[in-house]
């Protein structure tokens, strides 16, 4: 009976050795804390929330510096100079327009250090920038949104409305008008139509966080 009970213990044991090995960064995903691997991969349904996007300045048109992206373990992943032939089939952001100097990570949590952003939406592989890095800025959806060229939506599934409630008048939808972003309240966008001026509210999220619109960059 001993012997059974001192093996129960070195298992014990070993198994908290193990569970808090240094390969293992903690980091603070959206709203809650996960365990964060330098070559992280994660499903985005288990996210409570997205915290923003992380955006290259539009200053760096002018200083064409290499920029570089990190593992958590602080090596470097990859270093790259945003020109108009940048070419990369790493790279899959949430948006990236060389000729307009667009590049745009979803950003997904932080530490002090580093921002932790989706290089790649279809592989779902999170790389991290440096809080540091001078090159870029960190936006939370609300001011992206609203610096963004227009929206797009669906008209049927988020109607357009007179006010920011549920059971306010449903306004006419032009499917082909763009539709710039004007205000925001809440989970609610103020937005106006190109052709007629007129304005109206629709959803830009869900109550659990997931976006509704689709963010146009330019015409």
């Amino acid at each position: 009976m001993k012997g059974i009970a001192l093996i129960v213990v070195v298992l014990i044991l070993s198994f908290d050795k193990s569970f808090s090995s240094s390969n293992v960064d903690h980091f603070l995903i959206t709203d809650k804390l996960c365990s964060v691997s330098s070559n992280t991969r994660v499903r985005w349904d288990q996210q409570k929330k997205d915290s923003g996007v992380v955006v290259l300045k539009e200053s760096y048109q002018d200083k064409l510096v290499v920029l570089r992206m990190y593992n958590k373990n602080g090596s470097v992943w990859l270093s790259f100079k945003f020109t108009d032939d940048f070419n990369s089939k790493l790279l899959n952001p949430l948006s990236l327009k060389t000729d307009d100097g667009i590049l745009v990570f979803k950003c997904v949590g932080e530490d002090k250090n580093f921002y932790a952003v989706v290089v790649s939406q279809d592989k779902n592989l999170i790389k991290f920038i440096k809080k540091s890095d001078s090159n870029f800025l960190f936006q939370t959806w609300q001011k992206r949104i609203l610096s963004v060229f227009s929206v797009d939506f669906d008209g049927k599934k988020n109607p357009l409305r007179e006010r920011p409630s549920i059971g306010s008048k449903q306004l006419h939808y032009r499917n082909n008008d763009f539709y710039h972003p004007v205000s925001i309240n809440g989970d609610w966008l103020k937005v106006k139509s190109n052709e007629t001026n007129q304005t109206g509210w629709i959803k830009w999220r869900d109550s659990k966080g997931q976006m509704l619109i689709d963010l146009i960059d330019e015409a």
